[in-house]
């Protein structure tokens, strides 16, 4: 292995997981560790913590990433201290995905020291636990670089207006996908929402309990839309839905009702 030229040895170490990365190939020699530091090496590396893995081994493998730039916990975990680790150790994190598997969302607190700390984050999927969120939205909203949106979250039917805040803010947002985990959407706010967005959006899930002309017409706007999914569509929707016919680049159209 001392022959081979560091290209080649890279692109072998571009087929390892993270933890085969942080716990036994940065580990073997000097040479190995100087490549394994190297930001080119994590750019698409994503760490899924195992279901099998204790905490402890997940912190080891966070604390000894300080490069990882994508992380995705879909298991149950202590929040708290996750997200105090990966703010801790992790310099760069441009992906976070935290999948709610309790009722417990995150609180305005967390999202500002998210926001606080990876303010050029490009992709987040975070849960919302508060009755209202509009203080966590408009952090979220804060965030220029900020490509794609997955929010969870649960009784949000008094959230009525409380969108907007994402609407004015978050100017690079691509794909937005608020249909998890009983995320109801207003038409009213959806409207407004495509409003100014229909020039940016080329992926958008939502759940809305009823379409109405003036949303449909802004859908049919969204020069740049390639997937459309609108989850919870009554049957009797009595809307002309011919406009979503028209869009140029669109690839996918999905109706639940």
């Amino acid at each position: 292995m001392d022959v081979l030229p560091n290209e080649i040895l890279l692109l072998i170490f571009s087929h390892l997981g993270v933890e085969d990365i942080v716990t036994r190939a940065q580990h073997v020699c000097k040479r190995w560790r100087l490549l394994c530091a190297r930001s080119g090496m994590w750019k698409d590396l994503v760490y899924v913590p195992g279901k099998r893995v204790s905490e402890k081994e997940v912190y080891e493998v966070i604390r000894q990433a300080p490069k990882l730039r994508r992380v995705c916990l879909d298991r149950s975990m202590d929040t708290d201290t996750f997200i105090d680790n990966v703010r801790r150790f992790c310099q760069d994190i441009r992906e976070l995905r935290v999948t709610p598997i309790s009722w417990c969302g995150l609180s305005s607190r967390h999202i500002r020291a998210l926001v606080t700390r990876y303010p050029d984050i490009e992709t987040l999927g975070v849960s919302l636990g508060e009755e209202s969120p509009r203080e966590s939205l408009q952090l979220i909203g804060s965030l220029g670089n900020l490509r794609s949106l997955e929010l969870f979250g649960f009784n949000s039917e008094d959230w009525v207006g409380e969108w907007r805040v994402l609407a004015d803010g978050c100017p690079s947002l691509e794909r937005l996908d608020f249909s998890c985990y009983g995320l109801k959407v207003t038409p009213e706010d959806l409207a407004y929402f495509l409003s100014r967005k229909k020039d940016l959006l080329r992926y958008l899930r939502v759940t809305c309990p009823r379409l109405d002309t003036e949303t449909v017409k802004l859908l049919g706007q969204c020069i740049t839309l390639e997937e459309l999914r609108v989850v919870h569509m009554p049957q009797d929707t009595p809307v002309d839905l011919r406009p979503l016919v028209g869009l140029p680049r669109l690839k996918s159209l999905g109706l639940r009702y």
